[in-house]
């Protein structure tokens, strides 16, 4: 798919979950993009405040704003429930509490008119809320993304690819699933470009499904082998050789017991280690 010579269509699927103290600050930073041909569809993943009465009011106002309220189902199932509704080419993840600059959708779609090879977009970004300042992001490199995601989810990527993995994982309900979906939608000869200006800025509140995901070591621990249990392939292709060294480990594991409680307990066996170390 090449941009080439033409503006896409850029569909901005922006969900919300009883977010009404901030919804209408992420709508306005989205109204102010510079990049003409966009649309945004919101989607109310089943909010009981006020989130959906203050965005049906700001849609009323606002043609380009189109709002749909579904039963809750999480991050997930809202996105797939957005982009399955939207008609644009690029698409770009918003959660209702967090803002873009006005110079995001101008910057990547541009990125992907000059380089069609391009596969994802994303940008630098900075915290506000309870914590402001830079987000010192890992530099993206696919070896680095299967131990640690270094792409935030509001990234700029094509609908056709999304449509091929088949969209995020609506099983990811607690958190990560921007994580596993970058994982799948991208591999080691993937092209991802990070925007050098900040065009993305994360608020940091109390009680956000982040904080408390890292707070519920279990629910991490399933999390995480669940990503890695479903790209189990991509993760042989590029650490195979220690996957096979930490199951040849573990394997071993009760030899290797047995052997230190030998050399331990057995005054024979500390007199061998003495004369192994002399010789070796």
């Amino acid at each position: 798919m090449s941009f080439i010579g033409r503006d896409p269509l850029v569909s901005i699927i922006v969900i919300c979950y009883n977010q009404q103290d901030y919804i209408l600050e992420t709508l306005k930073s989205i109204q102010l993009q510079t990049y003409v041909n966009w649309e945004v569809l919101i989607v109310d993943d089943g909010s009981v405040d006020m989130t959906g009465q203050i965005a049906k009011a700001f849609c009323d106002s606002h043609t380009k704003f189109e709002y749909f309220k579904k039963v809750n189902g999480g991050p997930s199932s809202a996105r797939n429930y957005g982009i399955a509704k939207c008609r644009g080419e690029l698409i770009l993840p918003v959660d209702g509490d967090d803002k873009i600059a006005e110079s995001y959708l101008k910057l990547a779609v541009a990125r992907f008119q000059d380089h069609p090879e391009t596969d994802l977009v994303y940008s630098s970004a900075e915290f506000f809320g309870e914590k402001s300042g830079r987000w010192n992001l890992c530099e993206y490199a696919f070896k680095s993304l299967l131990l640690e995601n270094s792409i935030f989810c509001s990234s700029v990527f094509k609908r056709e690819r999304f449509t091929e993995i088949g969209g995020y994982d609506e099983e990811f309900v607690s958190g990560y699933e921007d994580w596993e979906f970058n994982i799948r939608y991208l591999n080691e000869c993937s092209v991802v470009y990070q925007i050098p200006e900040v065009c993305f800025y994360y608020r940091i509140k109390e009680g956000s499904r982040d904080d408390k995901l890292r707070g519920d070591k279990s629910e991490l621990e399933k999390v995480r082998k669940r990503i890695f249990e479903k790209n189990i392939d991509s993760y042989w292709r590029i650490f195979g050789d220690t996957i096979d060294h930490i199951k040849f480990v573990e394997a071993n594991m009760s030899r290797v017991e047995k052997l230190d409680n030998f050399v331990k307990h057995n005054p024979i066996g500390r007199l061998l280690y003495a004369f192994v170390k002399l010789i070796r």
